[in-house]
């Protein structure tokens, strides 16, 4: 209620929905509304309140202040592979008649390359379905001899070039920095915390100021 009030959102009309690791993308209609299973949202309405979670996967906000219209997204590793950022900026664009080249988005925190562990079977996937991959991964250090390959992800730097490939001005794109793992003053974090970890939250929404 508070972070509604300081943004002038109604916490009412938040939108409610279940996050799934996925890449589909609901366009929101009415204040309240629920949406079932998503883990992207966006609108053009003014009264409407969008909310996402995150304890790891970073959040990604996307205003076309044009038109205008907002979207998030929650981009774990499945959803990033199956491209709900570009998703997200095809819906709005396509829904909205929204100019991707206008867009201005922010990658929020998450956790970070020098932290961001996956295994071999992750790294294949991504080098499946993402169309630029160099310098995405690294290797990680083995659990021991018989532990399978292991490699860092920079998870945020994928996200960032999915928001270019939409068409998004690298100059339009601003990346948080804070890594949810590191800091542990700020930040929950599964990796860290495990299944006990809260979630961090990124609300948002149209304000008329007229």
């Amino acid at each position: 209620m508070l972070f509604c009030n300081a943004l002038g959102l109604n916490a009412n009309t938040l939108v409610r929905h279940t996050q799934v690791h996925g890449s589909h993308v609901t366009v929101v209609t009415r204040p309240g509304e629920i949406v079932g299973e998503a883990d992207g949202l966006c609108t053009n309405r003014f009264d409407v309140g969008l909310m996402l979670l995150g304890a790891d996967c970073p959040l990604i906000l996307v205003y076309d202040p044009g038109t205008p219209a907002v979207g998030l997204a929650h981009a774990g590793w499945r959803g990033t592979v199956q491209h709900i950022t570009m998703n997200l900026v095809e819906t709005m664009t396509g829904t909205f008649g929204c100019c991707a080249g206008n867009m201005l988005a922010g990658i929020g925190p998450g956790i970070c390359k020098n932290c961001y562990i996956v295994g071999e079977e992750v790294m294949l996937i991504a080098m499946l379905n993402l169309r630029r991959t160099a310098g995405l991964f690294r290797p990680a250090p083995a659990e021991n001899a018989n532990h399978p390959a292991r490699w860092y992800f920079d998870l945020i730097e994928a996200n960032r070039r999915e928001l270019q490939e939409a068409g998004i001005p690298a100059d339009h794109i601003e990346i948080s920095g804070f890594c949810t793992f590191e800091r542990i003053d700020l930040f929950p974090s599964y990796r860290r915390d495990g299944v006990q970890a809260g979630r961090w939250a990124l609300l948002a929404g149209l304000v008329n100021e007229k």
